[in-house]
């Protein structure tokens, strides 16, 4: 026990086959050493996951001071103009910038990540117009509610470019937020392309590795979930030609901001 408390996890005690209080003393202590060992590894590829996650959300990040700095001056430039739909879509574009430049922590309010994905929305409707059709219906016990960050701006992202931008007639998404019970529910869904049985099976399944599609950045997603909620889970619903739905539960364990 000494040995354990210095930090020697391979410490054992010899056991026999006898059935007495030592004998059944030492077989619990050895397994309850083996199995705080197992739990250290299972806690540093955890911890090792997280910290390959945030790097790669690091890289993926634009630096966007210099874009920043240049969209508000071309802000300034459309106000004097008096090009009114020309300075909103400058300053959507530019907070969407500055969330990126703020966003380095794991977790956000559902509030603020709401307000990328309307910002992202209002430009891709100024791009397709009516093509792009949207609803965004959060419950207001959910707003403050603290979710992964960039949670739902990349899978917007995946239903106008890969679910709706290539149909003639365009299509509809809704973002969602509820809660049943403890749990807090997220969902994306929109009426584009859909996917391939194959591939639905594989995200849910947690073996997709493709490097196009909808599946880079869901898969990301599906990966951040499992590894910051003990509970969560992210499904995904999808068929050709008829649209798909992402869902995402999780316990908010830190509760309200």
């Amino acid at each position: 026990m000494q040995q354990v408390m210095a930090g020697n996890l391979n410490a054992e005690i010899a056991t026999t086959d006898s059935k007495d209080e030592i004998s059944s003393l030492s077989r619990t202590f050895n397994n309850m050493v083996t199995e705080i060992g197992h739990l250290i590894e299972e806690i540093q590829v955890t911890q090792k996951r997280e910290s390959e996650l945030r790097f790669e959300m690091l890289l993926a990040q634009i630096n966007p001071h210099f874009l920043f700095n240049t969209l508000n001056m071309i802000s300034c430039m459309a106000q004097l103009e008096e090009a009114d739909t020309t300075d909103k879509m400058i300053l959507a574009m530019s907070r969407l910038f500055q969330y990126t430049l703020k966003s380095s922590e794991s977790t956000a309010p559902l509030s603020n990540e709401i307000a990328v994905v309307k910002d992202y929305l209002y430009l891709q409707k100024m791009r397709f117009g009516e093509r792009v059709q949207y609803e965004i219906d959060v419950e207001d016990d959910t707003e403050y509610r603290m979710v992964p960050s960039f949670i739902l701006q990349p899978l917007v992202e995946n239903a106008v470019i890969h679910g709706i931008s290539g149909q003639a007639s365009g299509g509809f998404i809704r973002v969602r937020s509820w809660t049943e019970g403890k749990k807090l529910w997220l969902s994306v869904e929109d009426t584009g392309a859909g996917m391939e049985p194959e591939q639905v099976e594989q995200l849910n399944s947690g073996k997709w590795k493709g490097k196009s599609g909808h599946g880079v950045g869901l898969g990301n997603i599906i990966k951040r979930v499992r590894i910051m909620y003990q509970d969560g889970q992210v499904i995904v619903r999808s068929e050709k030609k008829k649209g798909t739905c992402i869902t995402i539960e999780f316990t908010d364990t830190k509760g309200e901001i």
